[in-house]
């Protein structure tokens, strides 16, 4: 669905890019009415009613209010759906699907999801959620405001991805930054907030071995010559990767790994102070490494320059 375009000094004139997610969007609202067939469904996000319906159709009305951007599925869907206590509000969490065998087990790790990462990193926004199943081709998943898509292609790690795709809501959605040139900055903390899920969980073991996997991965790439494809700086145009693999190792897998070594520096309750800090502080708008930093000078721990040298490659 169009979007604003984006003012920051000058009008943002990008286009879209081989690799990487090429959206910089402020918080705007959108207010949406849609007519379709009476036996399909819609998926979204925001607050949906149903206004009317009239000779095989029905009209419904959206409002998704403060979000990034806005999208929708339509089809032949089958639905799941729970209201669920999440910091204390009602947060309705509507899951729509095609082929889940276990979409009950999905709605559940969904709400366990946003009731974790509420708990722990700052209040989750909004009043609904909106899950669905599609398929979106390669990608794994799509992050939009207040609602994600998981395609079925990804049924080997699904529940990560949905894991995955929650944590865009405070890492891309609710705190914003300009992903066309710091794409870690949501895709790496997203990425460690999906294997950090299982730590705040009581599975510590498994966290362990995401991480250490991770660091494998990173590893495999970061042992490639220069010549032969492979740039570890992280503060980079996404027109600069010459590959998806390159581009998965600098923005997801170096970026994981960057906030599980400032984990490591300030401990668990500072790092996730430091979180809930940067969430409060920069929620609905945009974020670079510099307000990253601050927050974890909220803790009297200085990162700037740690944070720096893994940003110019510098970092070994």
């Amino acid at each position: 669905y169009p979007v604003l375009a984006m003012y920051d000094g000058v009008w943002r004139e990008d286009v879209f890019c081989n690799y990487g997610d090429p959206f910089y969007f402020d918080c705007s609202s959108f207010y949406v009415n849609l007519t379709i067939p009476d036996d399909l469904e819609v998926a979204t996000g925001g607050c949906m009613e149903l206004i009317s319906e009239n000779n095989g159709t029905k009209t419904v009305e959206i409002a998704a209010e403060c979000v990034r951007d806005f999208a929708i599925v339509i089809g032949k869907l089958q639905c799941a759906n729970a209201d669920a206590d999440i910091g204390g509000k009602r947060v309705t969490v509507d899951y729509k699907y095609i082929y889940d065998r276990d979409a009950e087990a999905t709605l559940a790790r969904a709400c366990t999801v946003l009731e974790v990462f509420s708990e722990h990193f700052g209040e989750y926004p909004y009043s609904t959620f909106g899950l669905c199943e599609s398929d979106i081709g390669e990608a794994g998943g799509m992050e939009y405001g207040g609602f994600a898509i998981v395609a079925p292609s990804s049924q080997e790690n699904y529940l990560d991805v949905v894991t995955h795709e929650i944590a865009h809501q405070w890492w891309y959605n609710a705190v914003g930054n300009d992903q066309l040139t710091d794409a870690w900055l949501d895709e790496g903390l997203a990425e460690f907030c999906t294997y950090y899920y299982y730590e705040l969980t009581g599975e510590r073991q498994t966290f362990a071995a995401k991480m250490a996997e991770i660091s494998r991965s990173y590893g495999a790439f970061a042992a490639l010559k220069p010549g032969v494809g492979f740039d570890n700086s992280m503060h980079r145009h996404l027109t600069s990767f010459i590959s998806d693999g390159e581009y998965v190792a600098v923005a997801y897998l170096k970026g994981a790994l960057l906030f599980d070594t400032l984990r490591t520096l300030a401990g668990d309750r500072k790092f996730e102070d430091a979180l809930r800090a940067y969430y409060d502080a920069n929620k609905f708008k945009i974020a670079t490494a510099t307000q990253l930093a601050d927050a974890f000078s909220t803790q009297g721990i200085n990162t700037e320059s740690l944070i720096e040298s893994w940003l110019n490659g510098s970092a070994v």
